[in-house]
Order: C-alpha cells, then sequence, then structure tokens
C-alpha cells in the first residue's frame, strides 16, 4: 500500500500509474494529511469486484442454507443444473 500527496497525481503521474501496474496494488491520495481518492489499476479494480461478487455469493448461500436448512451434494447440483440447461435427465446424462 502506498499513500501520496494529492499533489503527485499531477507531479508524478508516471510514477503513481507504474506502481499501480507493476505492483497490482492501489495508490492512496492524501490531501493536507486527509483521506481523498484511491487510485488502482482497472485490473485490480476488476479482480477485487470479482471477489467482492463471489463473497456475496457465498454469503447468500449460506444464509439460504441457514434459513432453510437444506444442502445439497455435488452430483445433485450437477443433476438439477443438466435438467435445467438440456430439460430432463435423458439428455443431461
Amino acid at each position: 500500500m502506498m499513500t501520496r500527496p494529492l499533489s503527485d497525481l499531477q507531479n508524478d503521474w508516471e510514477a503513481i500509474y507504474g506502481y499501480c501496474k507493476e505492483y497490482n496494488e492501489p495508490v492512496y491520495l492524501a490531501e493536507t494529511g486527509k483521506d481523498g481518492l484511491v487510485l488502482m489499476s482497472q485490473a485490480s479494480y476488476e479482480s477485487r469486484i470479482e471477489e467482492l461478487q463471489t463473497t456475496i455469493t457465498v454469503l447468500e448461500a449460506e444464509a439460504d442454507y441457514r434459513k432453510d436448512g437444506i444442502s445439497y451434494t455435488w452430483e445433485e447440483v450437477d443433476r438439477m443444473a443438466r435438467e435445467a440447461i438440456y430439460g430432463d435427465t435423458e439428455a443431461a446424462a
């Protein structure tokens, strides 16, 4: 993690950009010692969004399990997915 003054965005853009790309980490830009902006590469942003979406999906599944108490084996999930895609178990096999 790197924190730089906001003025470096204009004065040292190439170094900030290079850090984001090379280390795949955000740079925190502060103005007069206070939090300001966070700058990160597009790849890093997309990766973090994907991680958050996966986490949300897992948390929703855990909440459903706690509410309904229903859980499925991998084989059951596979069978249900094939039925949903192909329409019946004969075509899915």
